[in-house]
């Protein structure tokens, strides 16, 4: 009975050290403007999702877009993560749009948000532009 608990407990263990992690970049790009500089206009930003996924990758997809794929998106039989990196400033709106697509996605977690100018951002968006 020894013999089989200690097979079970280092199969487990085999399989655990086998899954890989994946990750996924969120990087959130303000939208072109299409008022004169004086005049301020709210417009949702668009979004470049970037995964070792390829199905999941996008380029200049609406926060709503971006939202339904990182919903959908699978983990490797390990918990991922999401970075979102954002050029400047990012609207409340937008953020939570892209934070309701990851609610209730067990699959990953969020490790990162914050500016793509900065040197946490930079290192985030280095890690990802490969793909």
């Amino acid at each position: 009975m020894t013999c089989t608990a200690l097979l079970v407990a280092l199969l487990a263990a085999a399989t655990a050290a086998q899954a890989e992690v994946r990750g996924i970049l969120v990087e959130v790009t303000p939208a072109p403007e299409a008022t004169p500089p004086d005049v301020v206009h709210y417009t949702p930003g668009r979004v470049n999702i970037y995964s070792d996924e390829a199905g999941e990758r996008k380029h200049n997809v609406s926060i709503a877009e971006a939202a339904k794929v990182l919903s959908a998106a699978r983990g490797w039989g390990s918990l991922g993560y999401i970075d979102i990196v954002f050029h400047r400033v990012i609207v409340p709106e937008d953020l939570i749009g892209i934070l309701d697509g990851i609610k209730g996605n067990r699959d990953f977690e969020v490790d990162y948000i914050g500016r793509a100018e900065s040197t946490e951002g930079k290192i985030h968006l280095e890690r990802f532009k490969d793909l």
